[in-house]
Order: structure tokens, then sequence, then C-alpha cells
């Protein structure tokens, strides 16, 4: 078994190389003993590791030998499928319900059974028969649905942990766009890492059915397989509350980026090597094979003379049934052997006794006789060219005239092959092309592939290879093959060894030579540094730290001591500083103790003026009040004494007594505002609002009159200045004398109503009313204005409403001020 390395294998290489540091690295990470998501991981990179193996070996060995590696890629696939699962559904813990758990575990494990069983059948049949048996088409729908399943397990657990974590995002579209915290980012990085795993998928099922090229399969797989593997380990690393050193990171991400960067240069450089060094196939060439005595042949080379006629179409497809012809009738000596059926194949190829199929080629090129006049993949189904038999007695003229390659249409093939009874034939090329190129790990019959004759003993052993351009030779019986696809791996594998060995050269400096040198002069300066800060959080100002080298991390540890000195510097001088600070301090609030003492005295002298100038401008008033009512009233008394006597002059005593009992109400009215005036000014400027509105209920009660008062809440002397308390106090207190005077009443109701920054008075009697307008009472008339003007100065609202034998009520609404109000309380 001979390795030929081509460029994928060196992206395999470089995958295996990752995976081991990835596995390694699990397995013996403090995590691993302590949580079950470790170890599952630890396990799907180790089956990774597997699954690249037989990648390594797909793309490297001849495509005649990686049968048995194909054959373990999809149970492997299957086993990682079931631990991803598991990891999905316990990535950051367990969030979903057992039940869906233990369903996609059996579901899963039944599909890896199935791949494990078929993949054992096939081996089995291979071993035995050397016919190669194709999973399934569905098998690789089903993969394809579980790869998809997987993001889809990881949105539903990032859906699940944000409802719980109780997120502000409106919706899981927000969520995924911009996560609120660390988990749902690395889960929402899981979901990205795990479309491209999808895509990958898409891949190999768009190469199954043709639809791309192995190149491009193989370059996916081996560049974008290499990006996977480190996303999904470094993601979770980051998620874990243990510390990942920064030595561990640095190599992972500086092992995958020389990795990644090596293992492009080889699908840099293959293309054109391939391009300079073009494999030549016979052309106007015509290759005899005689029998000779060893039961081989002996093959010439003759220059091509005759182009014989073409002869009858036959029609073939692509599709499996009908690559090969029905079986002409010919007796044809084939290594010795009579056979009497002969099956003509559009791959350019010419079976004995049976049909060959073309997937057998890939198990050392099948095990059926076979004359391989140009083994490549034909398309049978294009427009142009066709393939032609003409029988003769003792011959078998086969054409394949103007065939395109199905993969590069623009390879068109034109040679015959012509079958004699005796057991010779002649393998004739009058239209190939004169140069041919190869794409790394391409499908082996995108190109010419080999030319040769085989005897059909795949299973006992492999056919000789040889070099067409070295005519004359002599073959033997177990048959043999020029193998052009090998030729062209042969030249690419001494290409890119070299490259193989920087790879695993510069693996092992990286892994092993790296961390020595970037811990010497990185990590133990970061170290020390890091020591250093820990001893001065402890308390120890002292430590003086060494520097190691004039750079970055120098002139850091420099800057520390500096640091560290001035620190316990100004630590020493602290207690010092404080108690002058404090010192200072106390003289400050000395000062401004006695500054607010001072405030406070003249606050109260000032508050003791306003009293006193309140008095003097309400005695002010009072006089003014006393001089328009008294004097009015005198008015009235001089009016009604004159009548009187004039009536008594008349004789009409009825008249004149009417008349003096006017005198005597007036008189009376007039002593008592003049003594109600004198109480009003009594104690005014020592007297708080409150206890002056209190002795005035005291005394209207004295008079057998009923007062009840309410209040939403106690009162509060900042609400009005002094000058306006005395107002309100003189508007209820004129109210009160109404009521005593004019309405008869035995009961009233005194409320105040705060509403904010505005208070309401309500003064209600049950008396007769107003049953005259005020204009007609001139007692009254001067009352009412005195309460609207101080009604005026207090910027309040004076309404009366009363109602002839229903009583009257006096409604005051004015502002007070709250906020001196909060201020005092503060």
């Amino acid at each position: 078994m001979k390795l030929y390395i081509t460029p994928a294998a060196i992206g395999y290489l470089n995958q295996m190389i990752l995976c081991l540091m990835i596995s390694g690295y699990l397995l013996t990470s403090r995590s691993y003993h302590d949580q079950i998501k470790t170890r599952i991981l630890a396990y799907i990179f180790l089956f990774i590791t597997g699954l690249i193996i037989t990648f390594f070996f797909e793309s490297s060995l001849a495509p005649t030998q990686h049968l048995y590696a194909i054959f373990l890629q999809a149970p492997l696939i299957s086993l990682a499928l079931i631990l991803v699962f598991q990891f999905a559904y316990r990535f950051p813990y367990r969030v979903v319900t057992r039940s869906e758990t233990y369903l996609i575990l059996l579901m899963s494990s039944l599909y890896a059974l199935w791949e494990w069983g078929y993949a054992v059948c096939r081996g089995i049949h291979l071993f035995n028969t050397g016919n190669v048996l194709i999973r399934p088409w569905w098998s690789n729908q089903i993969l394809l649905l579980f790869f998809i399943l997987i993001p889809f397990i990881f949105l539903r657990q990032l859906s699940i942990f944000a409802s719980k974590q109780k997120t502000p995002s409106s919706s899981i579209f927000q969520i995924f766009l911009h996560p609120p915290e660390n988990t749902l980012y690395v889960i929402r990085n899981y979901i990205f890492i795990t479309i491209l795993i999808v895509i990958t998928g898409i891949f190999n099922a768009l190469n199954y059915n043709s639809l791309i090229s192995d190149t491009l399969l193989n370059i996916t797989l081996s560049i974008g397989g290499l990006v996977i593997l480190f996303l999904f380990a470094f993601n979770y690393l980051n998620a874990q509350p243990e510390t990942t050193s920064f030595m561990t990171k640095w190599v992972g991400i500086t092992l995958t980026a020389m990795l990644a960067i090596l293992g492009s240069v080889g699908w840099v450089i293959a293309p054109p090597n391939a391009i300079n060094n073009p494999v030549t196939l016979p052309n106007q060439q015509s290759l005899r094979f005689t029998p000779n005595a060893d039961a081989g042949y002996a093959i010439a080379a003759q220059p091509l003379t005759v182009i014989e006629p073409l002869g009858e179409p036959i029609f073939l497809s692509e599709a499996p049934k009908h690559e090969c012809s029905h079986p002409l009738s010919f007796p044809f000596q084939f290594y010795g052997i009579a056979y009497s059926q002969i099956y003509v194949c559009n791959d350019g190829t010419i079976s004995m006794g049976q049909p060959v199929v073309y997937r057998n080629y890939q198990y050392h090129y099948g095990n059926t006789p076979l004359i391989m006049a140009l083994l490549t993949n034909l398309n049978a189904d294009a427009d142009q060219g066709g393939i032609f038999v003409r029988q003769e007695p003792e011959r078998l003229v086969i054409t394949w005239n103007r065939m395109p390659n199905r993969y590069q249409p623009e390879l068109v093939f034109s040679f015959q092959a012509i079958l004699y009874s005796d057991g010779h034939f002649d393998l004739a090329y009058s239209g190939v092309p004169a140069l041919l190129t190869y794409y790394p790990n391409n499908f082996p019959g995108a190109s010419a592939w080999a030319i040769g004759a085989l005897p059909g003993n795949a299973v006992e052993g492999t056919p000789e290879r040889i070099n067409l351009a070295t005519l004359p030779i002599s073959i033997g019986p177990e048959g043999a093959v020029h193998d052009y696809l090998l030729d062209y791996r042969t030249q690419l594998h001494r290409l890119l060894m070299p490259l193989v060995g920087l790879i695993l050269t510069t693996s092992v400096f990286i892994l092993l030579i790296f961390p020595y040198f970037f811990r010497r002069t990185l990590l133990d300066p970061l170290n020390t540094l890091l020591a250093g800060v820990r001893r001065m959080v402890g308390g120890d100002y002292t430590t003086n730290l060494p520097i190691r080298y004039e750079d970055e991390i120098g002139y850091l540890t420099q800057s520390f001591n500096q640091l560290s000195a001035e620190q316990g510097r100004l630590i020493k001088t602290l207690e010092f500083q404080v108690q002058e600070r404090t010192a200072k301090l106390d003289v400050i609030n000395a000062q401004l103790r006695s500054e607010i003492s001072e405030n406070q005295r003249a606050h109260a002298q000032i508050l003791q003026h306003q009293r006193t100038l309140a008095a003097l401008e309400e005695r002010e008033r009072l006089g003014r009040d006393l001089h328009d009512s008294l004097g009015q009233m005198f008015a009235v008394i001089n009016m009604q004494v004159q009548t009187a006597q004039v009536l008594l002059q008349r004789n009409e005593a009825t008249a004149a007594n009417h008349a003096l009992e006017k005198v005597g109400v007036a008189a009376r009215q007039a002593h008592a505002d003049v003594r109600g005036f004198i109480l009003g000014l009594r104690d005014i400027p020592t007297r708080s609002f409150w206890m002056a509105l209190q002795q005035s209920i005291e005394d209207i009660r004295s008079y057998g009159i009923t007062v009840q008062m309410e209040e939403d809440e106690p009162w509060d002397a900042h609400w009005l200045s002094p000058i306006n308390e005395i107002n309100l106090l003189r508007i209820i207190q004129e109210a009160l004398s109404n009521v005593r005077q004019h309405a008869h009443a035995t009961l009233v109701r005194i409320r105040f109503e705060r509403q904010h920054d505005r208070l309401r008075l309500r003064i209600h009697d049950n008396g007769i009313g107003l049953t005259r307008p005020p204009s007609s009472d001139a007692t009254q008339h001067f009352g009412l204005k005195t309460m609207q003007e101080r009604a005026n100065e207090l910027r309040g609202v004076l309404q009366i409403c009363s109602e002839a034998h229903h009583g009257t009520e006096i409604s005051l609404e004015f502002p007070i001020n709250i906020y001196a109000s909060s201020s005092h309380i503060s």
C-alpha cells in the first residue's frame, strides 16, 4: 500500500494534528473529570480524528485501493453525530426534557447501527466478490437531515435558556442578533459553526449527485473542516468558568493559522505543476497485444495507417443499467480463456463474459476480464459522437468516435479496439488530446485514467503497472495497466512531500519548542509581574520586581515598581494627612455651626419684624374699616333720631318708636363692631394663626352656636406669610360675625381642604340665608366688601352661595407655599 500525497491529504493531515492536540488538551484538562460535556466533546474529537484518518487514506491512496477507508467514513460520522447531539442538549446544561434527548439518542443510534451494519456488509461483499456496493441515495439524505438538526437543537437551547434567564429581549431573533450575556453569545456561535457543518453536508450531497467536482469537495472539507474544528473547540473553551491559559490559546491559534496557510499552499502550487507537467497519451498510434508463452501478452507499438469504418451505432447512457451494451456474440481468447460474449461499455472499456460497472474500477480496476482501450468517463448522453460496432467473421471492430469527457467536455476522444478471434487485439488512437492536465483529488474518470488489459482476478492480486512509452514490453497472466492518473499522482507526491515535512516540523516546533521560548520571553515575566501585583494587593508595597528584558513587559514592570513605591509612600503619609485634614474640617465645622446659629437668629428677627409689620398694616386697615363702618352706622343713627324727632312732633308715637328701635339696633351693632375690632387687635403679634382661630371659634360658641371644625391635615405655619394669615383670620371672623348677627343659625361647619399647592376654605351655616341683597343692608355690605378685599390680597377666589331658609356657604380658594414647608421639614 503506497501513499500518494495530494493537497487534500495535506489538509486532512493538518486536521489530524489539530484534532489530536484538542483531544489531548480536553482529556488532560481539569474539567474532564468534572463536566460530562467536556468528556463528550473529547470523545467527539477522538471519533473525528478517526474519521479524518479515513479521509486522509481516501485522498492519498491510489483510486483502486481506497474503498475500505471510504466504507468507514459514514459509520464514524454516525458515531460522532450521537455525541454531537448529546453535547448540544447539554450545553450550557440540560434545559429540554429528557424524553426529547432520549428520542434523538434512539434515532441517531439506530442510524449508526444501520451504517455500521451496511459498512460491514459492503466490506465482506467487496472482499469476496470484488464488486462495490454503493450506499443507497436516501442514506445521504438522512445524514444531511441529521446535520440540519444540529443547529436547530442549539437554537432551541438558546430560546429555552433565554426564557429561563428572563432576558429583556422581546424575541428570539433579537436575542440571536444581540445576545445579552456570554452564555447566549456562545450558543449563538455554535449555531453559526453547525451551519458550516450543514454546508459541508450539502457539498457532499452535491458531489454524490455529480453536481460539483471532487476537487471542490476536498477543498471544502480540508480547509473548511480545519476552521470548523478550531472554532468548535475554541468557542467551548471560552465558555468555561475555568481559565484556559493564555499560552494554550496562543499555541492553538498559531498552530491553526500555520496549518491553514501551509494547507492552502498545496492547493496553490498543484494546478501550475499539473500544467507544467502534462500527461501524453498515445496518438496516431496503434498498440498491438499479442498472446505470449507466459499466458500473457506482448505489447508493441505500430504507426496508425488505416482507420477502420465505424459500423453500426450502439446506444448507451450514463444510467447504471445502460453503461454497457447487450452481449455481442464473438469468440475471443483472452488470457488463455475462451469467451463467446463481448460487452462494449461507454467508459472506453470492453468486458468479457459479463458487463462491468464503473464503480468496480475503484477496486483493483475491477474483477471482470477487461480491455481498457482508454478508461475515462465518457459522456454517452452528449449530442456529439457515439459508439459504433462492426462485426466480421474473424474480427470485431469497436469505435468510440468523438466522445466528450463527462466532466471536461472540451476533451474529445476518438479511438478503436479491434479484436481478432485468435486472441490478439489492437488499440488504435486516431484523435485524443495531445496533452492532458489533471486537477488534484478530482474524480478519476474526469480525465484519461488508464490503458491496459486485465484478466479479471482483482480479488487475487494487483495488475502490473507498465509504461506504454517504453514499448515493446511483455506482461504476464496477472494483467497490466498504464495508469496515467497514478503518473500524475506520483509527480504530485514528489512535489508535496517537502511541504509535508515542513508541516510536521513546524507543528512539532509550535507544540513543543515554541511554548518553551514563549514561556521564557513572555509568560515568565508576566507571571512575575502578576505575583508582584498579588503581593501589592496583600499589602506588601516594598515589592521591587526584576526587569529581565528591555521591552514592553520590561517597561510595564518598571512602571509597576514606580507605582508600588509611590503607593507605599502615600500610605505611610496617609495617617498624618488624615489627621491634618480632620483638624481643618473641625475648624470649618465650627465656623459653619456659628454661621448657622447667626442665620437662625437673623431669621427669627426677620420673622418677628414681619409679624410686627403685619400687625401695623392690620391696625391701619382696621382703622380704615372703623372709619368706614362706624361712620356709616353713626350716620344711620343720626338719620333715625331726626326721623323720630319729627314723628314725635307729629304725635306719631308708634312710628317714632319704630325709628328709635332702629337706632337701638344700629347702636348695638356699632358696639359689637367696636368690641370685635378691639378683640381682633389683641395679641396679634404673639399668637399663631391657629390659636387666634380657636379663640374666635370659642367666642362664637359663647352665643350658643355650635361650631364644627374639619381639616384634611394639620395646619402648617409655612403655608402663608404672617400678613396673609391675618387676612385669612379676618375673613373667617367676619363670616362668623355675620352668622351671629344675621343668620339666626344654630350650627356652623368650617372645613379646610388641601389640593396640592392650593387650600380651600368652606364655611356653611344652617341659618335663614340671605333674604335680601347685600346692598340693602349696610352692615353686611361693608363686611362682604372687606372679605373680598382680603381674598384679593390672598390671590384667592371668594364665592358666596345662599338660598332663603337653607343657610349660606362661603367658599374661598387660594394658593399656599408647600415648597417652603417641604424645605422646613427636610
